[in-house]
Formats: C-alpha cells, structure tokens, sequence
C-alpha cells in the first residue's frame, strides 16, 4: 500500500510458509528500500514481472493491499497471475482519505508518522520507535509527493480498476477483502464490483487489515492459494 514496504507482510509471509507456500514480499517501486521511482500508479508494477519470473513459477497467486491493487491488475493483465486477492484494494470508488496521502507523502517526524498511521487500523499502532523513525526517514525523502498527487484527483481517486477486474474475473479467481471500519477507503464500494469477484467482509477491520484482522486474513489467504 501507499508508503508501506515488505516488512508490513511479516507475520502474514510467516504463516503463508509454515503452510508450505513459497512467499516473495517485494518492496514496490517508490517504497521500501528499492531504488526505482514511481511518480505515477502506472509506473507501481516496473519490473515486477521479470522479478516474478526470476524467482517464482509463473503464474503465480498474487496478494495486494490498498495502492498495490495497481501493479497487480496490471501484472495479472500481462498474464502473470493465477489469482488476486485485493485487500482494500484503491480503484473500485471514488471515495479517498486525501489528507492521509498527501500527509504520509510529506511527513517530516516520528509523530505525524504515527497519527497518520493509527487512522488505518482499530488496534493500538503495531510499530516501535525505531520503526516509526525508519518511516520518518524515508518520507522525508519526498519520494511519495508526486506519486500521491498523481494518486488522487480533484474529486477524489483518480484510478479507476472495475473494468479490467471484471476483464479478469472471466478468466482467473478474484477475491476483494472488505474491512469495514476503513478510514481510508470506503468498504461500501468494494462490495459493488462485478459478480464473479468473491468478497470477504471484515466487520472489525480497518484499512490495515493485515494488523488488525491477521488469523482470519490468513484463512482466507490459504484458501486463495491452495493449487
């Protein structure tokens, strides 16, 4: 998602191995500790692909959260993908916490790090001062400004995913996590995709479900990339 980094899929990657699936986390383009940029959502999935086929027997299931529901319709566009599971997946509504993405793109402190993130989970934040420290930092570097300008327009989200998801559902298994206590997203709009899309409802969740909803994320994960 938007200004997370792989270390946000620990516990989720650790239970997806203790039940033998092999588990490639990487850090998107922008995020984490890669060096390639991305100014706008189309640039999200840049190289993904050849790291999918370097690593991985291709296709392969694919799990995204938020923002990274971008780089993965495109990825399972390119014939990359044997299933998506999108977890408060951006580009089904039009409805965004704008001031949560321009103030994560321009956080300068540990503190504005840590307000702007309770506001996606129901739980006490999950993270230590290094932790939060570690964010400041790479926020710092500005790398998020034009990323989160491209991200959201003037009325709102300015990516749109519902056609080539119900593309996709014709041909490969497509399930949406709905956390309803999302104060980024609006879980209401996750719900009225195209028919074949399975929806899985977490009524106490919030936009970081993986925090805030692990054991029954797992679940569902494990169901997701059963074959």
């Amino acid at each position: 998602g938007f200004g997370g980094d792989r270390t946000l899929w620990a516990g989720l990657s650790a239970g997806l191995t203790r039940a033998g699936r092999r588990v490639l986390a990487p850090d998107l383009p922008g995020h984490g500790e890669t060096q390639i940029d991305a100014k706008a959502p189309e640039a999200l999935s840049r190289g993904l692909a050849d790291l999918m086929h370097q690593t991985l027997d291709v296709p392969a299931h694919v799990v995204a959260h938020s923002m990274g529901a971008v780089p993965a319709v495109a990825l399972a566009e390119a014939g990359a993908v044997r299933s998506l599971t999108l977890i408060a997946p951006v580009g089904v509504g039009l409805r965004i916490d704008d001031t949560f993405i321009h103030g994560l793109a321009g956080a300068k402190t540990s503190g504005e790090v840590a307000h702007l993130l309770q506001r996606t989970i129901e739980m006490p934040l999950p993270l230590s001062s290094d932790s939060l420290d570690r964010i400041a930092e790479a926020t710092n570097q500005g790398r998020l400004k034009d990323l989160a300008a491209t991200l959201v327009g003037a009325s709102g989200q300015s990516v749109s995913l519902r056609a080539p998801l119900a593309r996709l559902a014709d041909s490969i298994p497509i399930r949406i996590v709905a956390p309803h206590r999302d104060r980024i997203l609006d879980w209401s709009d996750m719900v009225t995709v195209a028919p074949r899309i399975a929806v899985h409802h977490l009524p106490r969740a919030g936009h970081m479900a993986m925090w805030d909803a692990a054991p029954e994320l797992l679940d569902i994960l494990r169901d997701a990339t059963e074959s």
